[in-house]
């Protein structure tokens, strides 16, 4: 072979593709390639070039990870694998720095990125599966609804249960209901009310509880108009309860 750089051609590659097609790859030579690439790093250039051909081949190949799901044994093999595992100080280092890529200690994400993690967000809420909500959460009983009911903070415990003594006006009532999207910063998030109420007159009720310090947030003020939007679009009553001492006159008679 005559020195130099030698550039394969695209008939080339095809040919190697197909011969090496279903060919397993050993331990001993996973190791000497990952060996090999140790302690190199890419420059920005093929970092960009290679971005671009990966773009380019998942427009006509489907991802391999798209669309699946970790579930039963797999998720609990992953999550064992992960459990007790510490990070070096290389890894955490290199994790802060990814964090603070916009200059105040967040990670960038596009708006794309952002809607999905809105929409991912509500789905748990709405199932019950809400691992990142902030102060108490469980379930209790519900009398009125012969089912168990999901609560993510202390004050929403406390009115479900004040609901409970009202089955007398109360026909059912329904919590995390419903995703309402709302746009915020360029991008649409997605709002959960607290609760539907249905009257034995039928009669509807929105109530959303929220201390007064959340009113002052702006992204909280875009979320109540969003909602007051709604109900008067389909004739419901909409009540907003800044405390945590429920009364009669908060529901409809």
């Amino acid at each position: 072979m005559p020195t130099g750089v030698y550039i394969r051609t695209i008939e080339h590659n095809n040919k190697n593709s197909i011969v090496n097609t279903g060919h397993i790859v050993t331990d001993i030579t996973k190791q000497r390639i990952s060996d090999s690439n140790t302690g190199k790093k890419r420059s920005i250039e093929f970092c960009i070039k290679r971005s671009e051909q990966m773009n380019e081949w998942y427009k006509t190949h489907d991802a391999p990870m798209k669309g699946r799901k970790l579930i039963g044994k797999n998720l609990d093999r992953v999550r064992s694998l992960q459990t007790g595992v510490k990070q070096s100080e290389k890894t955490k280092k290199k994790r802060v720095e990814t964090r603070r890529r916009n200059k105040v200690g967040k990670t960038i994400f596009s708006k794309i990125a952002k809607e999905n993690l809105s929409i991912g967000a509500a789905k748990r809420i709405l199932k019950g599966h809400d691992n990142y909500a902030r102060g108490k959460r469980g379930y209790f009983y519900s009398n009125i609804n012969k089912q168990s009911i999901w609560y993510m903070s202390s004050w929403e415990e406390s009115f479900y249960k004040f609901l409970e003594q009202h089955d007398d006006i109360i026909e059912t009532y329904t919590e995390q209901f419903m995703r309402l999207p709302y746009m915020w910063k360029g991008s649409i998030h997605q709002y959960i009310p607290d609760v539907l109420i249905i009257y034995k007159n039928d009669k509807k009720q929105i109530i959303e509880i929220k201390p007064k310090f959340k009113l002052k947030e702006l992204q909280t003020q875009t979320k109540l108009v969003a909602i007051k939007k709604y109900c008067l679009d389909n004739n419901i009553i909409f009540t907003l309860i800044t405390n945590n001492i429920f009364s009669n006159h908060y529901l409809l008679n």
